[in-house]
């Protein structure tokens, strides 16, 4: 669980000016802390994960949005990076938490990363 949110409150809004509110981002930076012992936790996760068990042409649109967003990297970096962190998922006994996640996502989100990974690799053999 690595997703940390430190919220960049726009000025003017009362709410932010309330201790409560401003206690709760000082004492604690990461959603899943702030959520541990729920089940949001676990949707919030989830939600996060959700574009993984997209449809084919949504999923090709994300890879195309991830490629983007590490565009510093060289194609090899990228590809050798992104293969690990793809298999990483797949080596996982299950990519989502919840149920209603799983039984949902969890066969597509698979079929994606293997899709995906066999993309990257087959990237590899036209740049040999």
């Amino acid at each position: 669980m690595k997703h940390t949110i430190i919220p960049v409150f726009p000025s003017g809004l009362e709410y932010t000016k309330r201790t409560v509110i401003q206690d709760l981002f000082r004492n604690h930076t990461t959603v899943p802390r702030l959520l541990q012992g729920t089940i949001l936790a676990e949707v919030f996760l989830d939600l996060d994960l959700s574009i993984l068990g997209a449809s084919e042409d949504d999923y090709n649109g994300y890879m195309e949005q991830i490629r983007e967003e590490f565009k510093h990297y060289s194609e090899a970096e990228y590809r050798d990076g992104r293969i690990k962190v793809m298999q990483g998922f797949l080596n996982r006994e299950r990519l989502y938490f919840s149920d209603y996640f799983y039984s949902k996502y969890e066969v597509r989100a698979r079929e994606n990363i293997e899709r995906e990974i066999k993309s990257l690799e087959d990237s590899q053999i036209e740049y040999l």
